[in-house]
């Protein structure tokens, strides 16, 4: 969520500096504006620009928290222009476009990789299916099963095969589109 709506949040604070707004000031509408995902963020904002405090580690401490690269870049970049009066609205437009990239980027990847990720769930799930189809439906092959000695090794046999199987196939398949 905070990746998909960060984008917008910086065109806003871009838009905020063009109408003639401080830097402060618009950070403070366009995170009041934000999805509620940003409320802390823009409830210390607020208090912070409301005080004079410095507010780029506020910034920092919610990059992190959430694990956001390009929100770490952005407080930085805003601690640059505080402390030097440099132009913020070129990195901030950089920032937003880069973002957009690499959303659409990993929507096709997503998108790539989605015929692979249900192959390994039915690959998963269609021996169990299978077990419990012969299990069910043949009722001599049942009775050897869960009767006897030897079909209870069988049993604990294949139910470890298939948990193990199982396993391998969705770690392969993990990481497919995240991060």
């Amino acid at each position: 969520m905070i990746f998909d709506t960060l984008p917008e949040v910086i065109d806003d604070v871009i838009r905020s500096i063009d109408a003639g707004r401080s830097l402060e000031h618009a950070l403070v509408n366009a995170l009041r504006d934000a999805p509620d995902v940003f409320a802390p963020l823009s409830f210390r904002m607020r208090s912070a620009v409301e005080s004079g405090r410095d507010y780029t580690g506020l910034m920092d401490d919610f990059a992190r928290l959430y694990q956001i690269p390009p929100l770490i870049f952005v407080a930085v970049a805003l601690r640059t222009s505080s402390h030097y009066g440099s132009a913020i609205r070129p990195v901030l437009k950089k920032v937003s476009w880069a973002l957009r990239s690499q959303q659409e980027m990993r929507r096709e990847f997503l998108a790539a990789t989605a015929e692979t990720r249900f192959t390994a769930g039915a690959f998963a799930i269609l021996p169990v299916l299978i077990g419990c189809v012969l299990i069910g439906l043949n009722e001599s092959f049942r009775e050897v099963l869960l009767d006897t000695d030897a079909g209870h090794k069988m049993l604990m046999i294949s139910i470890g095969l298939i948990v193990a199987g199982t396993a391998v196939v969705f770690r392969m398949v993990q990481g497919v589109g995240r991060g």
